[in-house]
């Protein structure tokens, strides 16, 4: 809420004024937050994945809890709130361990300036066995041991907030993946950007895939209107597959873990052509139309609705297969990163933390049998023939 009201405080922590949530963060007037890290009895993390409706980091992990103070009240007394608020932790400020003396934190990006002071604690040892989470800003959760989020951060920095890398450095608990916030530059794709351009022109096709006219892409994602797009999986000579992580700044599964390429066609475009040409623009990824195979299945329908977003298209997958090229590209407009998966081991993800990856690129991976034992249907999604397995 732009309207809420925050205490402003000098670099003593002494109360000065207040002002608007809105006006604070325009203005880089400084106020207080605290963080809470939470820890099971076996030493594992709590993290929150921040909400996808979230100006800020969208989808990134977060810690366990990031609280702005209400007017009147103490670092641990915000904590408190923030426990119970956002993951339904009932504890009392005699739960919660100091780790610091408060310190400043000063994030910029364009049109965006937070000058936080900011005090951290620990609730150790929590032996809750359920979290009731607030669905506004909390997308989903999971435990970590230090070590896995150690090396997660090193290998995808991208997918965490830089308080939580930078928070997280500073109290040694990151030893080894250290970040301080990253640069402006670097900063960009914390903002809602503009990854999607809203008036790109697709063409509308009816269910036998024929052309009955154009929409912009913002008005078919609203109305539900059948458009065309085509996924493309990029395998290595040894078989593991291609994922992208989509950029921060799109829309729809901002951070999560993608198939190798999904594009919109163009007017007048084949499928084919479309998937040659994202490898290209996404991926740096130069091959003919040639060296795909496919389609691997035939034209089928994806139906994805969320909230006031209704995504209609007629899909078809290709295969890049035995892919032998030692660098890629990419957009970073589009793409956060990029990583190689063996086929189990991306299973076993998707089984087990299957909001980290798209759900077309699951729907779409289990339909082609890629997924067995991890098969995630799109709700209300046009099934592939039966010849296909899933």
């Amino acid at each position: 809420a732009e309207d809420e009201t925050f205490e402003l405080v000098d670099e003593d922590g002494r109360v000065v004024g207040t002002a608007p949530r809105g006006d604070c963060h325009a203005r880089g007037l400084l106020h207080k937050s605290v963080f809470c890290w939470v820890m099971d009895p076996e030493g594992n993390i709590l993290l929150q994945q921040r909400s996808l409706a979230k100006k800020l980091g969208r989808g990134q992990w977060d810690l366990s809890v990031a609280e702005h103070l209400q007017p009147g009240e103490e670092y641990a007394e915000a904590a408190v709130r923030g426990l119970q608020e956002e993951l339904g932790i009932s504890v009392s400020r005699a739960d919660l361990r100091p780790l610091a003396p408060a310190h400043l934190r000063d994030l910029k990006l364009p049109n965006f300036h937070d000058r936080e002071l900011v005090q951290n604690y620990l609730l150790p040892g929590w032996r809750g066995d359920q979290l009731t989470v607030d669905p506004v800003e909390v997308e989903g959760t999971r435990w970590i041991s230090r070590e896995d989020l150690i090396r997660d951060t090193q290998a995808n920095p991208e997918a965490y907030n830089p308080w939580l890398r930078s928070e997280g450095s500073s109290l040694s608990w990151l030893q080894g993946a250290c970040g301080q916030l990253p640069t402006m530059t670097d900063q960009r794709q914390l903002m809602v950007g503009q990854a999607d351009a809203e008036d790109e022109i697709f063409e509308l096709v009816d269910e036998d895939d024929r052309v009955v006219g154009t929409a912009p892409r913002a008005e078919c994602h609203s109305r539900g209107l059948l458009h065309r797009a085509v996924y493309c999986w990029v395998t290595d000579p040894e078989g593991k597959i291609l994922l992208q992580q989509r950029s921060l700044a799109k829309k729809m599964g901002p951070g999560q873990w993608d198939l190798s390429v999904a594009e919109h066609l163009q007017p007048g475009e084949v499928y084919v052509e479309a998937a040659v040409r994202g490898l290209k623009e996404e991926l740096g990824i130069s091959v003919d139309r040639a060296d795909l195979q496919g389609p691997l299945a035939p034209t089928h329908l994806r139906d994805l609705k969320l909230h006031d977003f209704h995504d209609r298209e007629l899909v078809q997958s290709y295969l890049l297969a035995g892919w032998r090229g030692d660098r890629l590209e990419v957009d970073p407009a589009e793409v956060a990163g990029t990583r190689w998966i063996a086929r189990e081991d991306l299973v076993r993800e998707v089984r087990a933390h299957p909001e980290a990856f798209t759900a077309w690129s699951r729907a779409e991976g289990s339909s082609l049998g890629w997924l067995q034992g991890a098969c995630v249907e799109l709700p209300g999604a046009t099934k592939l023939p039966t010849s296909v397995p899933c």
